[in-house]
């Protein structure tokens, strides 16, 4: 898992807990700790908030038009708040993922690298990865969907 998507992960946790009922004053600042950490920490759970609000919205707009329906005996209405909250964290984390890789070309690329003695290079390959290279090197690449050749 990327530091990425470990903090959207960890954003989603977060978002998750704060819906629970037993949220406390403890949970905040622990929340409020976190999100003051890093900007990447906000901006994944401001991100998966307003997604979440926007589901909210939309719920509410259709609700009118739903009929009454009397609630089965089964699983607590809770458990299916976070079973649904759940999943749609998932798909809107599987969605960033999906759409924050770059896309590669079905034509392979091939590309040559070097440094001079006591050079130094971090050069961003087309897959979106990134290698470094040290003093005196030399280096081919051929990356295609399915292969990396360095």
């Amino acid at each position: 898992m990327t530091r990425s998507q470990d903090i959207e992960a960890q954003a989603a946790e977060w978002l998750m807990r704060r819906e629970q009922p037993l949220w406390s004053r403890a949970d905040q600042a622990a929340l409020d700790s976190w999100l003051n950490e890093s900007m990447s920490h906000k901006a994944a759970f401001w991100r998966l908030e307003h997604a979440w609000q926007m589901a909210d919205r939309i719920g509410a707009l259709s609700a009118r038009d739903i009929a009454f329906r009397p609630r089965r005996a089964g699983l607590p209405s809770k458990w299916w708040q976070a079973s649904a909250l759940a999943a749609s964290l998932l798909l809107a984390i599987a969605f960033i993922g999906l759409h924050s890789r770059p896309a590669l070309s079905p034509q392979p690329s091939v590309d040559a690298f070097d440094t001079a003695i006591g050079g130094h290079r971090i050069i961003p390959l087309v897959d979106g990865s990134r290698i470094e290279l040290n003093t005196a090197t030399n280096l081919r690449t051929l990356i295609s969907k399915m292969r990396r050749d360095v």
